[in-house]
């Protein structure tokens, strides 16, 4: 079995190092970025096979490059920070993150979860050959579908943690207010 490869992406060397260092401990190839936007060219050139991200960059942040690897791939992405905050962690995961953990404290944890999504992964390896054929369009309009009903949550969930106040939900999704409105109206989402 090859080695999974992982993007190790974080503004402070130490952290990147301590996580790099457990990962490979565990059979793992390790890559390393100092923020969002260089693991965006990391991704592009290595295509790894999970990324595990600090939340707060210099640069890109994590949000930034949630987004643009959501854009790309549904590769797990692990997000830590130091300063977890409830609506922040929500935020993440609705845009794609696998799973949002506190740093020092998951340390453990996070090491744990992505060597057994990553081995569970390999292992399934074989049985993906034997999936029936989908075509593009098929996969396309599912994802369209699903995006739309992700953003809609996501809008809808913002909007009840800032009381229905539409700036604050903007905030909260880091667009525009008028951003926040038209979406509302494409999905329509009803103000509460």
């Amino acid at each position: 079995m090859e080695a999974a490869r992982v993007l190790v992406v974080d503004d402070r060397i130490s952290s990147r190092r301590q996580i790099g260092r457990e990962l490979r401990r565990r059979g793992h190839e390790i890559l390393e970025a100092c923020d969002g936007a260089e693991a965006i060219t990391q991704f592009e050139r290595h295509a790894p096979s999970a990324i595990v991200t600090d939340m707060r960059m210099p640069r890109a942040d994590g949000f930034d490059l949630l987004e643009a690897i959501r854009a790309r791939s549904d590769v797990p992405v692990y997000c830590v920070t130091a300063f977890p905050e409830w609506d922040s962690a929500l935020l993440a995961v609705k845009r794609g993150a696998t799973y949002y953990y506190r740093w020092p404290q998951d340390f453990d944890r996070l090491i744990d979860d992505v060597d057994q999504e990553l081995s569970a992964r390999a292992a399934d390896t074989d049985s993906a050959a034997k999936l029936p054929f989908r075509s593009l369009a098929e996969i396309r309009d599912e994802a369209r579908s699903e995006t739309a009903r992700e953003r809609k949550e996501l809008i809808e969930d913002a909007l009840r943690l800032a009381g229905g106040n539409v700036n604050q939900a903007a905030e909260i999704l880091r667009i525009s207010r008028r951003t926040l409105y038209n979406w509302m109206d494409r999905y329509d989402v009803k103000r509460h």
